[in-house]
């Protein structure tokens, strides 16, 4: 009884997982590529399992065969596309190009059951029979036959596409540490220091123990695995632990970014009376982070019409300016919002002529399309215009402590590339010149 139960043990994981991520992440943008991921490795498990079983079947192996076809080479385009949603969200239209991911496991399949309909499951169960008595030496008795042709796509065939696909995976994992700035300092920072870190960024890390087991199990033949069962069974238990590990945060793909107290957060409404006002606070907190200005506004009116004033005034600082508050003032100290207000606000960084989204999202070991979109969702502005604002506010308070300066001195100071683009600036921004502005504060 305990043998099955290791030897399925990666399976019964994934199933256990599917039931999670049905109950828990149903409303998520990443609900259906999750799901089907989960799904097809159950399939692979489950089919891969049958092979550590002692006398099992050939006319099983033969069907296992087929499933193992359908589902490995489906596992990495399904991971990268996840990835991809993380990276850019999920109303990013994907290229034709990116369709090449799917057409190899596709093609291969196809062929794979073509062939197995010509040979018929009793001739393939001799075959397979042949084959495991023979090695590879039995292979080449069947030499231009159709046996022959369903070895090499069943088996040679397949290992090379799944070859060609990890390195693939590589490859893009590598350009992705390069062009998203991936450091291992964030995870560390994440794990011992409580840091925030990118959800890619950490679905990226948590991937390579799964990779690495998955790379072993598959390249283990069947002759291996009857006499190291096991190490096999050991192979099995880390590929269970690495799932857990790669899944968890799955919960939480909504996010842009996550954090060790977040992960804690997730059973914050597990709790007694004692803890209830503590607990409650936190919970309103970690919502107002996520949510948008229109959102806090119909809180704000909710709570209005249900406290007195007097009761509004007796809330809780801590909770009451978090309510009240613009969304930017939400972030947590250490997040990517605040690490770029401190950029611009303490650091006056819009003053750098020329700036651009490049130059901030490396100060920020960002990339510019992330920043773009943050700037965009918290704001309701583009950069440019986030950047021109700040620039003429500065402009309005230096105009009226350098009476005397000249049009072109202010626009160097405040960040402007020449005199005649501030003033057009300033002037869409306010309504006015700023000679005029100017005019109206003297009087």
């Amino acid at each position: 009884m305990i043998l099955p139960l290791f030897i399925f043990l990666p399976a019964i994981t994934c199933l256990f997982w599917v039931i999670i991520h049905c109950v828990w992440s149903f409303r998520t943008d990443n609900f259906w590529i999750i799901l089907l991921l989960l799904v097809d490795l159950a399939l692979f498990l489950i089919s891969d399992s049958c092979y550590l079983i002692p006398g099992v079947s050939l006319r099983i192996l033969a069907v296992v065969n087929l499933v193992m076809v359908l589902t490995v080479p489906v596992i990495i385009p399904m991971v990268w596309l996840y990835l991809e949603k993380l990276r850019f969200g999920p109303g990013r239209l994907q290229s034709p190009a990116h369709l090449l991911w799917i057409t190899l496991p596709t093609i291969l399949f196809s062929v794979s059951v073509v062939l197995t309909s010509l040979i018929g499951y009793q001739e393939a169960e001799g075959f397979y029979h042949r084959l495991l008595e023979g090695g590879n030496e039995a292979i080449e008795e069947y030499r231009g036959t159709i046996f022959y042709s369903y070895y090499l796509w069943t088996v040679r065939v397949f290992r090379y596409v799944l070859g060609f696909e990890i390195l693939c995976f590589m490859v893009w994992i590598a350009y992705l540490f390069k062009k998203d700035h991936f450091k291992l300092q964030n995870l560390y920072n994440f794990l011992f220091k409580g840091k925030p870190i990118r959800m890619v960024e950490l679905q990226t890390y948590s991937i390579f123990p799964a990779t690495i087991c998955f790379v072993v199990k598959i390249t283990l033949f069947k002759g291996f695995t009857d006499t190291h069962l096991g190490l096999t069974i050991l192979i099995n238990f880390l590929l269970s632990i690495s799932f857990l590990f790669y899944f968890l945060p799955t919960l939480f793909s909504v996010n842009k970014t996550i954090s060790m107290k977040q992960f804690g957060h997730s059973f914050l409404y597990n709790y007694g009376k004692k803890s209830k006002t503590e607990v409650v606070e936190t919970i309103i907190n970690e919502l107002v982070e996520e949510a948008e200005e229109a959102a806090l506004r119909r809180i704000q009116d909710k709570i209005g019409a249900s406290l007195s004033d007097d009761e509004l005034k007796e809330m809780p600082q801590s909770l009451a300016s978090t309510l009240f508050t613009a969304v930017s003032d939400s972030w947590e100290e250490d997040s990517l919002m605040s690490r770029f207000q401190h950029l611009m606000i303490d650091e006056q960084l819009f003053l750098q002529a020329g700036l651009t989204l490049q130059d901030v999202a490396q100060k920020l070991n960002s990339n510019k399309t992330y920043i773009s979109k943050l700037v965009n969702n918290t704001y309701n502005l583009g950069f440019p215009e986030l950047i021109n604002i700040l620039r003429v506010d500065y402009a309005e308070q230096y105009i009226m402590s350098h009476r005397d300066a000249i049009q072109s001195e202010v626009a160097a100071a405040c960040g402007f590339q020449s005199a005649s683009s501030f003033n057009i600036i300033f002037k869409k921004v306010t309504g006015v010149t700023p000679k005029v502005w100017a005019g109206t504060r003297e009087n």
